[in-house]
């Protein structure tokens, strides 16, 4: 009987050892995890960089006015370039995209080096990270899918690494974009291992408020948090959050990504946690009702061996 008492007693405790632990294994899980995303995005990072360095790139966009574009794609490192481009593409599994600003008459988009890879900035344009850089000053920007046109989407990559340059045409400067397409889904397959109950969501966001990649996208939506939210929790708490969503308690736990400012988010339904609260507890109080019926009957049975051995004793004299 204290034993049970005791049971009852301490449910409570035992389910926010319960929850406690839950939350601990999410962020020990995003720490885990987000060493592997940040390697995905500086690899991406590493081959814009790759394509920026290269003798061809640098006399379209670092050499001062007075090269002739219309001639230079028709040299050997403009088809040393292609095909270097064409093996980052290979390899890496990404498409790469170099949107420019000249006239779409231009016959630097005709030569044969440039097929497929200069295109005029106009088919960029109507793109949400289109219209960020104009109406912004940075030169560089990571893209979620949202920020992507449905073509790019489709044909191209679902995420995008994009930077920002110029070069110089004919009298005028033009502004250009180099474009390394990829695919979340390996972010997303990284994402499954925060994962830690049954009904929980991880997913990434950014500081304008879009999810980059999720492992579900219903429950994403369902449990999104502001990014101004995140900030301001990460500052009052010990990285995690407790909300309620329709009426549904939930935990939150997340872990920030420094070099793209995002924030890997882990949701955890209160309900699975109080479900694997009851299984404990009901376990316990099952040991500790099989303990004391094995117990009583082992009482039993030595009482009555001991009272026999005395009753024998007894007649024996």
């Amino acid at each position: 009987i204290p034993f049970i008492i005791l049971t009852l007693f301490f449910a409570n405790r035992l389910y926010e050892m319960v929850i406690s632990e839950t939350i601990k294994s999410a962020q020990d899980s995003s720490a885990y995890t987000s060493p592997k995303i940040s390697a995905q995005i500086d690899k991406i990072s590493e081959i814009s960089g790759s394509i920026s360095s290269d003798p061809y790139y640098e006399k379209i966009f670092y050499t001062g006015a007075g090269r002739d574009l219309n001639e230079i794609c028709y040299s050997d490192d403009a088809a040393v370039f292609k095909t270097f481009i064409r093996e980052l593409e290979e390899k890496y599994d990404v498409n790469i995209r170099i949107y420019m600003g000249l006239p779409n008459d231009s016959s630097f988009f005709s030569a044969d080096s440039s097929a497929d890879i200069f295109y005029p900035v106009t088919m960029a344009k109507g793109t949400y990270w289109y219209g960020i850089f104009q109406g912004s000053k940075t030169s560089k920007l990571y893209c979620p899918p949202s920020y992507l046109s449905k073509y790019e989407r489709e044909n191209l990559g679902d995420t995008a690494y994009i930077t920002y340059m110029t070069t110089y045409y004919e009298g005028e400067i033009y502004p250009c974009y180099l474009a390394v397409y990829y695919s979340t889904a390996g972010m997303e397959q990284i994402l499954e291992e925060n994962i830690v109950t049954a009904g929980g969501v991880s997913y990434i966001i950014n500081e304008r408020e879009e999810i980059v990649a999720t492992t579900n996208e219903a429950l994403s939506a369902t449990y999104r948090l502001k990014y101004s939210d995140i900030e301001d929790s990460l500052l009052s708490s010990n990285s995690f959050i407790s909300r309620d969503v329709l009426g549904e308690k939930v935990y939150v736990a997340f872990y920030y990504l420094p070099a793209t400012k995002w924030y890997i988010v882990s949701v955890i339904p209160e309900d699975p946690l109080v479900e694997q609260g009851t299984q404990i507890i009901f376990r316990f109080f099952l040991i500790v009702v099989a303990s004391v019926l094995f117990a009583l009957i082992l009482a039993i049975i030595l009482s009555k061996s001991i009272t026999g051995r005395i009753s024998r004793v007894v007649h024996e004299m």
